[in-house]
């Protein structure tokens, strides 16, 4: 069905993005951050596209501080953050999300004020919480 298709299209995405600076670049300027975006408001109950999606973001925000920007400018920690709240008991997207939530911290000090301003650290102490015990939390 359609979630097959979705999980399926963020997966191919990651071969996209798991080249050359240059080549991830050309992807985020083409939409893909928008796109994965998207894809998690329009199936935010669904688990698999929400990890995939996370596991995206997460990795364009590692590449640089240019790409990082492109997740914060395009709603990234709202969406990043709304997913860790859906899906609060989730260990996969916890982790996934949070990886992403650090990624974006580790840029540029305005970036990561930007990302501290849309409650990243009441994201991770729910999550701490929620999660208690668990090593990758």
């Amino acid at each position: 069905g359609e979630k097959d298709i979705q999980v399926n299209a963020l997966k191919g995405l990651l071969n996209l993005v798991a080249g050359s600076d240059a080549q991830t670049q050309q992807v985020v300027s083409a939409g893909f951050v928008a796109a994965i975006i998207q894809s998690m408001r329009m199936h935010e109950g669904e688990k698999d596209i929400q990890v995939e999606a996370l596991r995206r973001l997460a990795n364009v925000a590692s590449r640089s501080e240019a790409q990082a920007q492109e997740v914060i400018n395009a709603g990234g920690v709202a969406a990043i953050i709304h997913s860790m709240e859906v899906h609060e008991g989730e260990k996969d997207i916890q982790v996934n999300a949070l990886k992403g939530l650090l990624n974006l911290v580790a840029g540029s000090d305005a970036q990561t004020q930007q990302v501290v301003s849309a409650g990243f650290v009441a994201a991770i102490i729910q999550s701490m919480r929620m999660h208690e015990g668990e090593k990758d939390i």
